[in-house]
């Protein structure tokens, strides 16, 4: 019914008396082809300006089989405007390369098209169209007469009745489905998919003949994208089953990417651009840049590969720009792209979102860690070591404060460093693009052991703060102690050696004793002589001795000192000699 197609049918292609209100309101004039025709012009549903579009030429050849002289039927492609001297028909088997190429009317701009289909040939067949429907425009006998539709071939058709001598029109405009729970892989094959790629039967399937009619040489049996892959065929089973078929692709354009972010990248002036992957079918991945969000102005252009591999649709895709400007801010936009046949140009998706990148400090400090080596407790504050704070990144980096923090915080301090680094600002104070600034830290220990803090940079940086480990150890002084603390000889005839006597030093600290120097001083030191076995340092706990003897010289009592100087907090200690010359 009439009323009930406008209802539940998308709207004819070339308006139909029969169904004027699925037609628009059109008129009751029908367009119809004649046979020396070879386009169509027709005013379209909806619009108001007739148009022309030209027929693919199509045929229906019936031949006889070069093994056993059996006829056999094969579609093909038909030249139009030939003479006798030119075979019209050029028919083709599955293998072939494909001449049905169509787009996907999802998109508006995408034309339908017309096959206007030559039958060369004796028997009635019954062509089915695979997944789309096709409208029946007329039939037209090589005598020229025009055959109009039966009744029951008005509207929709995914199978037509094609008759010998005769050739047909019809109309197709093929929709990709919408609203799959997942994305359509393309398919991908070879052209003859009973061999592997590159290799050819024999004999040879192939044609050898383009649609223009000139030889092909060297067909291989390459691997073609075959988009969204559908067929057309004799629904006579013998027919099909003998190479009555033929490959249509449907170029769809893969679904665009989602969830596009640019945020700021490792490095100076780097942009990392994330995305959501919809697509199982992508070439690769169209990426504009701009300064504008209408991508009018600085318009950059970068193309980044599929996601490895394509069928991992829903994945997460990066790129990187490291051909940002430090301090402009950017729009970014990404498309997919699906390449198909040689001959055929690549089909994008609709933008995805854009992306704002807004221009933000990037800091970074080097080290990441400072290790201070073992420090008195009671000693000074150790040498400063530097901490470097950078901004590599496009605007001034706000310095809002610099902290030391964490259990032993109290043990490490900030110092103004040596000349001619640059001391970083007292906060809060800004940090020029592309420059940097010191922080010097020294370790004071407060008590023994393993002490640790941190340092902290609070900024403008995103990734604020950045920090710095800081560990040092805390030591025990050493300490000398000296047995005994006096030396007494008696009295020793002049020219002759006393026994030795033995001093003992100790070191009853918790730190390696430095021993600087041993000496014999005082105005008769020179009557004393020392044999020592103590080295320039003594571990906790250890001890050395000083063998010390008495040679008077002179008659008399002689005193001197047996003197140690060390770093220990009593340094120097001594020992006092005494003896009598007679």
């Amino acid at each position: 019914m009439p009323p009930l197609f406008a209802q539940t049918q998308p709207v004819p292609i070339v308006p139909e008396p029969t169904y004027q209100l699925a037609s628009g309101g059109h008129s009751a004039t029908a367009t119809y082809a004649a046979i020396s025709d070879n386009s169509i012009t027709f005013t379209p549903v909806g619009a108001t300006a007739p148009v022309t579009i030209d027929y693919g030429q199509k045929a229906i050849q019936e031949l006889f089989t070069l093994d056993y002289g059996r006829t056999n039927a094969t579609l093909g492609v038909e030249l139009p405007l030939t003479s006798f001297l030119t075979q019209t028909t050029i028919p083709y088997g599955y293998v072939d390369p494909a001449t049905e190429i169509l787009r996907d009317a999802q998109d508006p701009t995408v034309p339908p098209q017309f096959w206007k289909i030559t039958h060369n040939g004796v028997d009635t067949h019954f062509i089915h169209f695979h997944l789309f429907n096709v409208q029946v425009i007329n039939r037209i006998g090589w005598d020229g007469a025009k055959r109009l539709p039966d009744a029951n071939e008005l509207g929709w058709k995914d199978t037509v009745r094609m008759n010998p001598l005769e050739d047909i029109v019809v109309a197709l405009k093929p929709l990709s489905q919408t609203a799959l729970p997942f994305p359509i892989p393309d398919s991908i094959r070879p052209m003859d998919v009973t061999s592997p790629a590159g290799i050819v039967a024999t004999p040879n399937p192939f044609t050898g003949v383009d649609p223009t009619n000139v030889a092909v040489v060297g067909n291989t049996n390459q691997a073609i994208n075959f988009g969204w892959e559908y067929v057309w065929h004799c629904h006579i089973l013998g027919h099909e089953e003998n190479d009555m078929m033929r490959p249509i692709i449907l170029e769809v354009a893969p679904p665009a990417p989602s969830n596009l972010a640019a945020t700021p990248a490792s490095g100076p002036f780097r942009v990392a651009l994330t995305w959501k992957d919809n697509s199982a079918s992508e070439s690769g991945f169209s990426i504009q840049r701009a300064n504008d969000s209408a991508f009018l102005t600085g318009l950059t252009a970068f193309t980044a590969p599929p996601s490895i591999p394509n069928t991992a649709y829903a994945g997460g895709i990066t790129y990187t720009d490291t051909t940002a400007t430090g301090g402009q801010k950017y729009y970014y936009r990404v498309q997919a792209f699906d390449d198909f046949t040689p001959s055929s140009p690549s089909l994008a998706s609709a933008w995805s979102n854009t992306a704002l990148f807004a221009p933000v400090p990037f800091a970074s400090v080097s080290p990441t860690s400072l290790t201070f080596a073992g420090q008195l407790v009671t000693a000074p504050p150790s040498a400063a070591q530097p901490v470097t704070l950078s901004n590599t990144g496009g605007v001034a980096l706000t310095i809002s404060s610099i902290t030391i923090t964490g259990v032993n915080a109290v043990d490490f301090a900030r110092t103004t460093p040596v000349p001619p680094a640059t001391t970083c600002p007292i906060s809060p104070s800004t940090l020029a693009a592309k420059s940097s600034c010191t922080i010097s830290v020294t370790f004071r220990p407060t008590a023994t052991g393993a002490r640790a803090a941190t340092l902290s940079v609070s900024d403008s940086d995103p990734t604020s703060p950045q920090t710095v480990s800081l560990s040092g150890t805390g030591v025990l002084a050493p300490t000398a102690s000296l047995s005994p603390t006096s030396l007494n000889f008696g009295t020793v005839t002049v020219g002759q050696t006393s026994a030795a006597q033995l001093v003992t030093l100790t070191n009853t600290g918790g730190a390696t004793l430095t021993i600087t120097s041993i000496v014999l001083s005082g105005g008769n030191a020179n009557q004393y002589a020392m044999t020592k076995t103590c080295g320039g340092s003594l571990a906790p706990t250890a001890s050395c001795s000083v063998s010390v003897t008495f040679k008077p010289m002179k008659r008399g009592n002689l005193s001197g000192n047996l003197v140690f100087t060390d770093n220990a907090a009593n340094s120097p200690q001594s020992v006092a000699l005494s003896g009598k010359g007679r």
